[in-house]
């Protein structure tokens, strides 16, 4: 076989792995904050993005258009838009594998990297719903400024600076933790070789990084400041961002929340940061500094915030796959050292697909829990006048909050104008 054709052997077998675990997520419906992502489009125009006054809760101009732009373009279909953010997400593994050998690994263990992010039940919510795409696309340009900078270092051409500053603008665009790539582009050429403390040549490299960093966070952090979860002290730093970090790391590999498991996790990271070489640092600094921008929530973690961290432990444990099997080397024969490997992955890949395709079920039966109450309230009431009003009992507001469920309304019957109400006891 061809190298040509077993790369697409390999992305093929990817992708196919990713709709095997999302296929229930298709046809499933919208989930509460898009309704109000749908709803919002109705009035929207480019120009919105230009006054900054107005921005009260955070500043992602690529979301805004990706729903302004997809909403005519799919014709409001949620099977279109589900679609798009598993395409979405089988590009990104792709885009990890060709990291992973961007950065030194084995074509065969940066599949296993690929795979391993493909099946990671972590962050299930940021690919089957539709509303958490801000995650996979800032991934996405994310990835892509990373290996732009990287095919600059290795051929000299300035374009590639270009292509990577471009990304990482639109990473930062599209959610305000995509600063994190800042630090992970630095350490990624790190990796390789290529960063050195010269100052002309970090100003040369890194100025305009720099200065599309400062004036994203001129705007952001103004916005941010006005943020109700900033305001009512649900974003701060902590003690508890200890427990977050560590308790995002159990969600990665499926574990245990107890202070000894955090604890033996935390001398197995520290360890490899000391003695591990340049590709596990990398991957173990990627995890790590993809958490912290989430760390100071004090309401808990949240699965979608796991999508670029998880990128970080696939390529952790592609690492320590290719350890093993290059340990192994010499003392086990040849066939039995690749069985090993083998049965490892599989049973690791296979553990992780079983969860996520819980976590993809549990998700899209709340999205049911929408569309059975918009289907029964069409049967009762085949159209509503402008300004009606929608009664609801506080067990259905608990299950669909109230500002979610009036933009669900709003959206089934295409009117603006109808309000729902929690009826008293």
């Amino acid at each position: 076989m061809s190298g040509r054709l077993r790369l697409f052997a390999a992305a093929v077998a990817l992708a196919g792995v990713v709709f095997l675990i999302y296929w229930n997520a298709i046809f499933a419906y919208y989930l509460d904050d898009d309704f109000q992502w749908l709803v919002t489009r109705w009035v929207f125009t480019p120009s919105n993005l230009l006054d900054i006054s107005g921005q009260s809760h955070f500043y992602r101009p690529v979301i805004e258009l990706y729903f302004w732009i997809g909403l005519p373009l799919f014709g409001g279909s949620p099977v279109a838009f589900h679609l798009a953010s598993i395409v979405l997400h089988v590009a990104n593994c792709w885009l990890l594998y060709l990291l992973a050998t961007t950065l030194g690994l084995r074509r065969g263990f940066a599949w296993i990297a690929a795979l391993l992010f493909a099946v990671q039940p972590g962050y299930v919510a940021a690919v089957a719903w539709v509303g958490a795409i801000a995650e996979t696309i800032g991934a996405f340009f994310g990835c892509v400024s990373i290996l732009a900078l990287i095919r600059y270092r290795r051929t000299g051409r300035g374009s590639w600076i270009s292509v990577s500053v471009v990304a990482f603008a639109f990473s930062l665009l599209t959610h305000e933790s995509s600063i994190v790539f800042l630090a992970l582009l630095v350490l990624a050429d790190w990796t390789i070789g290529g960063w050195r403390w010269k100052w002309a040549e970090l100003a040369r490299v890194y100025a305009a990084f720099v200065i599309v960093t400062l004036g994203y966070l001129a705007v952001d952090l103004s916005i941010n400041a006005a943020n109700y979860i900033v305001v009512e002290g649900e974003y701060r730093i902590g003690w508890h961002m200890v427990n977050s970090v560590f308790g995002y790391i159990a969600s990665l590999y499926v574990g245990e929340r107890t202070w000894l498991a955090h604890a033996l996790v935390g001398v197995v990271l520290a360890s490899i940061l000391v003695r591990g070489n340049a590709r596990a640092r990398y991957a173990v600094a990627w995890m790590i500094i993809a958490i912290m921008p989430f760390a100071p929530f004090v309401f808990g973690n949240v699965s979608r915030y796991l999508y670029l961290p998880a990128m970080g432990f696939a390529m952790l444990m592609a690492e320590g796959a290719s350890g093993l099997e290059g340990w192994l080397r010499g003392r086990v024969q040849n066939a039995a050292r690749v069985a090993l490997i083998v049965v490892l992955i599989a049973f690791t890949a296979v553990r992780f697909a079983n969860f996520a395709r819980r976590g993809v079920a549990d998700i899209t039966a709340r999205m049911e829990s929408y569309r059975t109450f918009l289907t029964a309230l069409r049967q009762t009431h085949p159209s509503l006048e402008n300004g009606a009003v929608v009664p609801v009992d506080a067990t259905t507001e608990k299950e669909m909050p109230l500002r979610f469920l009036e933009a669900a309304v709003q959206w089934e019957y295409k009117n603006p104008t109808l309000r729902v109400t929690v009826s008293p006891r």
